[in-house]
């Protein structure tokens, strides 16, 4: 009897260190999170690890093509950080990333605005939210009407007052694009980030993120063993037992995976649409309401490609009339334009602001008959163009795997910190871990943010194995 008993507890303490030495663990999602997390779990020799992709690709919101003998982005593609976060670390000294020519020039009615009018719009678009009328309200909806109504009271001509009464639409979709929420009444005013970046990868894409966190660059011999635990089309349905010593996981291919813990990196979207199906039992009631009432917005790209180099340098900015938007009213949400840097026969449009999620929505007939009119209509008047001849496009938002782009702190409330909250199993294991950028309490929406959260989520399991 107490050979049996000591043979009991012999082989659970046998088997409850073997554990520890490599527990199981799968991340859901191979973006910016995903990554950080694998890359520091195995840095740390935590080996055991299964990467599950939704998609065919890695990289989540980072999508870098290949153009030529550059890449194009179609998700983040400009670096916003503060040059103090991990992805500036990561990169500071490998000389990829350059400022880019942030030139303004506004186009109304096919003819550029003096520089006065120009300076106007774009300082109030940086600094709107610095006046008096908004001291006291929540939005930037409501701060933007305020704003804006007394900005056509200052206008020192009706030449001036037409050019603003345009230019509403268009500084709304601004505001909204800056803020990545689309609708900009929901989005809390003091979240409002007067940043905006200049640097870009220079041709690399911001894949290039991806792959030094794998080691792959600049020297790919000290790449780290990721590749074979990476599983692609494999988008998860199920996380069952949670609660539990061993965590189920079932993707839609029927495929079933078994882990001590599961870091869980895919958007906000696809948790604010199916965290009641995939999470059993259901998440605890405070992380649902911080799923609810967070924002995510989203925005959308078109490149469109020319035959030839164009002569366009800047960033272009379109101010339309009613009438021009009769045939492809869509075009309203169009905030700038630019040509690519190694890329000059590609003319890249970003899309923001409410209703722009519509975009995903129609055929790439109907968006390149709409590129091709903005054409004509905003660069041929004033810039040497030929004509489009196709187009490469985003569709975010109607991609089932991220239903949007990226999070903002809703006047609802501030609940980062909630979304980043770990679901512990009895006992007191870290369970269900979140990443991904809307987690992070201050670098929401960026990269470097979804970065840092992945870390942050590895460091929480090789903390719980280190602590005695």
């Amino acid at each position: 009897m107490l050979i049996f008993a000591f043979l009991t507890i012999y082989f659970a303490v046998y088997l409850t260190e073997c554990k520890k030495q490599n527990p199981s663990i799968v991340i859901v999602g191979a973006g910016a999170s995903g990554i950080a997390a694998a890359t520091k779990l195995l840095k740390n020799n935590y080996t055991n690890i299964k990467i599950l992709e939704a998609e065919d690709r890695i990289g989540g919101r980072i999508k870098s093509v290949k153009v030529g003998d550059s890449y194009v982005d179609l998700g983040g593609e400009f670096y916003d950080g503060s040059k103090d976060d991990a992805v500036w670390e990561m990169v500071k000294d490998l000389g990829i990333l350059k400022d880019r020519n942030v030139d303004y020039k506004i186009i109304s009615d096919g003819q550029e605005i003096d520089d006065e009018n120009k300076e106007k719009l774009i300082a109030y678009v940086i600094s709107f939210q610095d006046e008096e009328e908004c001291r006291n309200l929540r939005s930037i909806g409501e701060c933007f009407e305020k704003t804006y109504a007394s900005l056509l009271q200052r206008s020192k001509s009706d030449k001036e007052t037409r050019l603003l009464e345009k230019s509403r639409i268009w500084l709304k979709n601004f505001l909204s694009f800056i803020g990545m929420s689309t609708n900009i009444n929901d989005q809390l005013l003091k979240s409002y980030s007067k940043q905006s970046s200049s640097l870009h990868w220079n041709g690399h894409g911001y894949k290039t993120v991806l792959d030094v966190m794998m080691q792959k660059y600049p020297d790919i011999t000290k790449q780290l063993p990721i590749d074979d635990k990476i599983f692609l089309n494999k988008r998860v349905i199920h996380i069952k037992g949670w609660k539990n010593d061993t965590i189920k996981i079932k993707t839609d291919d029927g495929s079933r995976y078994k882990a001590d813990h599961v870091i869980f990196t895919t958007s906000l979207g696809v948790l604010k649409a199916k965290h009641e199906s995939i999470f059993h039992p259901p998440l605890p009631a405070n992380k649902i309401a911080a799923i609810k009432n967070s924002g995510f917005g989203s925005l959308a790209k078109v490149f469109v490609f020319f035959e030839h180099e164009l002569d366009v340098r800047g960033t272009l900015h379109c101010v339309w009339n009613k009438q021009d938007l009769k045939l492809f009213n869509w075009l309203k949400n169009l905030v700038f334009l630019i040509v690519d840097e190694r890329n000059p026969k590609i003319l890249n449009g970003f899309y923001g602001g409410k209703g722009v999620t519509l975009i995903d929505t129609l055929s790439d007939e109907e968006v390149f008959k709409g590129q091709k009119y903005l054409v004509s209509k905003c660069l041929t008047p004033k810039f040497n163009v030929s004509e489009p001849i196709k187009i490469l496009r985003t569709s975010w938002s109607t991609n089932t795997n991220f239903l949007g782009v990226n999070s903002y702190v809703s006047v609802k409330g501030r609940y980062n910190e909630k979304l980043a909250e770990t679901l512990v199993a009895t006992g007191g294991k870290p369970s269900i871990l979140f990443a991904g950028e809307a987690t992070h309490p201050y670098y929401y929406s960026t990269v470097h943010g979804a970065v840092e959260s992945g870390y942050r989520e590895a460091k929480k399991i090789i903390d719980f194995y280190n602590t005695p």
